[in-house]
């Protein structure tokens, strides 16, 4: 089976610890392209079974015989596992279970298009997520309906202040943009956890993606 090199796959040492979005998107496409051979750990494996683990990324990694560029994008993946987790759980809410299909895969590749600023959303978020920080009593008490603030924002917060609160009209763009895109809550959600959630976020949680998304907006 011919083995489909895509760009430059080099990854430098010491680089594998700052994953970035134009990095994952690469070597993404990369297993794309080779779904098979990672499919069975660099043809260690008797049989494909349409799932790529961990164990796979290890063997093409460090025992099977593919090419270097391919190699190198295991050992990306290994070596970054927030960002294997992050193929995983894409189509499900950021839930994963350890197996990524060629369908994760793709998903994740769309998505780090978006975020390395092809189509547009980095910026957008960037935005919305300054409104956000900046505001974050606000968001933080559902645009005032709630008594108290407790130092958490969740979905139905950001729904508040989008339809039920009396928040100034840039407040409630920032909560609908966020009720709306479910997944970039996600994002500052789970950004500083290897991207497990749990509906939650702190103001940490919106600085981390902020800092993210500055980097990848460029």
């Amino acid at each position: 089976m011919a083995v489909v090199v895509v760009g430059s796959l080099f990854l430098g040492a010491g680089t594998a610890s700052a994953a970035s979005c134009p990095e994952s998107r690469r070597y993404a496409t990369a297993v794309e392209a080779n779904f098979h051979l990672f499919d069975t750990g660099g043809y260690t494996r008797p049989q494909a079974d349409g799932l790529v683990d961990m164990e796979d990324m290890r063997r093409v990694a460090y025992e099977g015989s593919a090419l270097s560029q391919v190699r190198e994008a295991a050992r990306y993946f290994y070596e970054n596992p927030a960002e294997f987790r992050h193929m995983d759980g894409i189509r499900d809410g950021w839930r994963t279970d350890g197996l990524v299909t060629r369908d994760d895969v793709n998903a994740a590749i769309d998505y780090w298009t978006n975020e390395c600023g092809e189509s547009g959303n980095c910026p957008t978020s960037r935005h919305n997520a300054t409104v956000v920080r900046n505001n974050f009593h606000a968001f933080d008490t559902g645009g005032y309906t709630r008594p108290q603030a407790d130092g958490l924002v969740d979905m139905e917060d950001m729904r508040r202040i989008a339809y039920g609160g009396a928040a100034p009209y840039e407040l409630r763009e920032a909560g609908r943009y966020f009720y709306e895109h479910p997944a970039e809550f996600r994002h500052m959600d789970g950004i500083r956890d290897g991207w497990r959630t749990d509906g939650l976020v702190i103001r940490d949680d919106v600085d981390a993606a902020l800092q993210y998304w500055a980097n990848e907006c460029g």
